[in-house]
This record gives structure tokens, C-alpha cells and sequence, in this order.
């Protein structure tokens, strides 16, 4: 079991399939609810508005040394080794997050991570959005013209090894509709929420009411 008292969400998704915009859009919905952030061991890449990814936001960037050091010493719910560069959630961050007053939080891995967090508590939910289908995603990437044609191509053939994982997560989204999707990964998390395990505090204070009555 995982020891941290906020309720944590797993959201996957095919490349270029619209989950970090779902993600996004939930949380300002959702104040109580906080996006775990990953550390890598790469240097930052710039973004689509020429900007770079910044530090906290979007990674945390650190050494190999470091993030190895960290590893032995179980800092990371999950980590991969992908093309010569380190990813990992740091559980250290989650308890921030924690402590900062956040009673779920979101975790954008993929298809390895998932299996590793639900290794660790299968109670864990574990969504995974989904396309109309590799065409669109095609589509929706050649309109962004904003990639090259072979990072397209890389990009439908990454989603396409991410797919055969699907039919292990417990709940599939499609995003045909933006706001659908997002209406339905919202309703997914509002209904975690409403777990037993999550709400041991209001029942503690309902039954303490019933005792009183007695009295």
C-alpha cells in the first residue's frame, strides 16, 4: 500500500490524444485536487509557444546521480528508463502536495508507470483516454502544423504500442467531444472521492452524532 492519506487518480493516454488539456481543465474545477509533477534526468525542451518547460511546472530536473540516489532510497512511485533518460514519480512531491491541503491527485504516466502504481494498491483507479480513432489523431496533429511529418508518424506508431494496454485500465474516455471528455473524467474523480476509504472523517463525525443521541 501506498502511505499517503490524498487519493491518487492514474490518467493515460495515446500520444497526442488530449490528456494533459483534460487534465488541465479538470483541475480548475476541481481546487482540491492537484497534477503530480514527474522528475527527469533530461534538460528542459522548449514548447510550442517557443518558450522552454520550466521547473516544478512542468518537470523537475535533476541529475542521473541524483535521480539514482533518490531511487535506492524510494523516492519514486514509479519510474521508467526511456531512449537514455530517467522519468519518476517522486512520492516526496505527493506528500507536498498533500500537506498543501490536496485531497486527490492526478497522475499523468503511462502504460508502464500504470502497472507499477497498481502493483503497489490495485484500488488505485486507472483512466485511460481514448481517440476516435488513429486517423483522427492523425488529423488533429497535421492541423496543429506544428509537427513534422515523420514526428507525426512517430507519434501515431508511439500510440499504437500504448493502445494494446487499454483493455487493463478500469475506465476508458472518449475524446470525440473535448467537453465530454472532460465532463466524464470529472465525474470519474468525483466519484473516487466518494470512496469509503477517503471519508473515514465524516463518518467518524455522522456516528458520533448517533452516539450522542443515546445518551
Amino acid at each position: 500500500m501506498i502511505n499517503l492519506k490524498a487519493g491518487l487518480v492514474i490518467l493515460s493516454a495515446p500520444s497526442g490524444c488530449g490528456k494533459d488539456t483534460i487534465a488541465a481543465r479538470v483541475l480548475k474545477r476541481m481546487p482540491e485536487a492537484g497534477l503530480a509533477v514527474s522528475c527527469t534526468t533530461r534538460a528542459p525542451r522548449p514548447k510550442k509557444n517557443g518558450e522552454y518547460e520550466k521547473e516544478g511546472e512542468d518537470y523537475f530536473f535533476i541529475s542521473e546521480k541524483e535521480f539514482l540516489a533518490r531511487a535506492a532510497a524510494g523516492d519514486f512511485l514509479e519510474s521508467a528508463y526511456v531512449k537514455g533518460t530517467w522519468y519518476g514519480t517522486p512520492l516526496s512531491h505527493l506528500r507536498c502536495l498533500e500537506e498543501a491541503g490536496k485531497e486527490l491527485i492526478i497522475l499523468i504516466i503511462e502504460n508502464l508507470g500504470m502497472m507499477q502504481v497498481k502493483a503497489l494498491d490495485a484500488s488505485i483507479p486507472a483512466v485511460f483516454i481514448v481517440p476516435p480513432s488513429a486517423g483522427e489523431v492523425r488529423r488533429r496533429l497535421i492541423a496543429r502544423e506544428s509537427e513534422e511529418a515523420d514526428e507525426v508518424a512517430r507519434r501515431i506508431e508511439k500510440g499504437r504500442e500504448q493502445m494494446k494496454c487499454s483493455y487493463i485500465y478500469d475506465y476508458v474516455v472518449l475524446n470525440d467531444d473535448l467537453d465530454q471528455a472532460v465532463e466524464d473524467v470529472y465525474h470519474i474523480l468525483r466519484a473516487h472521492q466518494h470512496r469509503t476509504r477517503y471519508q473515514k472523517a465524516l463518518l467518524d463525525r455522522v456516528n458520533a452524532t448517533y452516539q450522542e443521541e443515546r445518551q
